[in-house]
């Protein structure tokens, strides 16, 4: 009788933690919806910058403090921080071909200066744009399939 109820008490201390984590994880998404497009918007900028008349280094010096104090935002408004668990170690693969991508359109923007295609510029950081939004998305989704298998 007494394992019963041990068992039963221990069971329902699981439900409420899953009822917690469920609670926290959706005020997560919703003070954390203008992250992830403020900061492709950001890589946008950056990929775009060596077409822009102001050049490539006050670009690239805004979008260095910009980004770390959108981070801080982020972090004071969810309470967590963006630290990668053990494990997930796919996530740190497709988040190093992620910035990989965005580097080849950052170097395919100073080329197509070089050689005076500046029409494509706004293709290529569209694209780098579009590529962090999605690829963002895509690594939440991995993260918490991953904290969920453990």
């Amino acid at each position: 009788m007494r394992d019963e109820t041990g068992l039963c008490d221990a069971c329902e201390a699981l439900d409420a933690m899953e009822v917690d984590r469920r609670r926290v994880q959706r005020r997560v998404r919703a003070a954390s919806w203008w992250f992830y497009p403020a900061m492709s918007v950001l890589v946008a900028v950056l990929v775009a910058s060596p077409g822009l008349e102001v050049g490539v280094l006050p670009v690239a010096a805004a979008v260095a403090i910009a980004a770390p104090l959108l981070m801080l935002l982020l972090r004071r408004q969810t309470g967590m921080s963006g630290r990668i668990e053990r494990g997930l170690g796919v996530v740190i693969v497709i988040a190093t071909l992620l910035g990989l991508a965005v580097l080849g359109l950052f170097l395919a923007s100073a080329l197509a200066v070089r050689f005076e295609l500046e029409a494509l510029i706004p293709l290529f950081a569209v694209s780098a744009g579009a590529a962090m939004l999605l690829g963002s998305l895509l690594l939440e989704v991995l993260i918490e399939r991953g904290r969920r298998a453990r």
